[in-house]
């Protein structure tokens, strides 16, 4: 897993660090898997922000967009309030820790500020319905109503794909995480208390607690 048990939105007023060195260059097969159908149209959202972009246009992750994405997740890790997790995936890592459907980017002025995706939870195929997203927006534009449109967009797209439960894991000092994931519908499940020592970032050297979160479908599964 690239960051077993987080998601993640920036909180506003963090700056976040330098980003770790990721490597550009893509294996052969880097493009092997589904990025989901060309077809679809992407989805525009009006969104109330006081960056320069007009609008989020959110569409299925196309092969192009690789570099962002990880661009954007190693950024995100370097704020040390998306996860554990100190170093940021290369390519290959990224793509077997994510179902390859759905996979999403938000796009403002045809610029690529933000992703998500969902990971298996468990390999047991009674669990095959239930995924923990993962949500990433450029630091230096996080407050911008992104997350909420990419958030916005992405919960019916999993749906689609026939995923009935979404969880997430957040830091419980992240709040910008926190508000967006309840705005979309995610219920409190519970704190998990000191579970982890933070090594870097901000809150390095503090044991954190982590919330749980979840959002049953009410259109899937029954």
């Amino acid at each position: 897993r690239i960051c077993p048990g987080m998601s993640f939105l920036l909180a506003p007023g963090i700056r976040a660090h330098p980003p770790r060195q990721i490597d550009p260059v893509l294996p052969e097969n880097a493009l092997r898997f589904a990025f989901g159908s060309p077809s679809h149209d992407a989805m525009t959202l009006r969104t109330a922000s006081t960056h320069p972009f007009p609008a989020v246009a959110c569409r299925p992750m196309a092969p192009e967009d690789v570099p962002a994405v990880l661009s954007i997740h190693a950024d995100g890790i370097a704020t040390g309030l998306a996860t554990f997790r100190e170093a940021a995936p290369l390519w290959d890592g990224w793509d077997s820790a994510f179902h390859p459907e759905p996979r999403m980017v938000a796009e403002r002025d045809d610029t690529v500020v933000g992703w998500a995706a969902v990971a298996p939870t468990s390999g047991r195929p009674v669990y095959r319905g239930v995924a923990e997203v993962s949500v990433y927006i450029r630091p230096d534009l996080a407050g911008g109503g992104i997350g909420r449109a990419l958030m916005a967009a992405f919960v019916p797209a999993t749906e689609a794909a026939g995923f009935w439960t979404l969880q997430a894991v957040v830091f419980t000092a992240n709040a910008a995480s926190r508000r967006l994931h309840e705005r979309a519908g995610f219920r409190l499940v519970g704190t998990r208390e000191r579970i982890g020592l933070m090594t870097y970032g901000p809150l390095a050297g503090q044991w954190l607690d982590t919330a749980l979160y979840e959002r049953r479908s009410p259109v899937v599964g029954g």
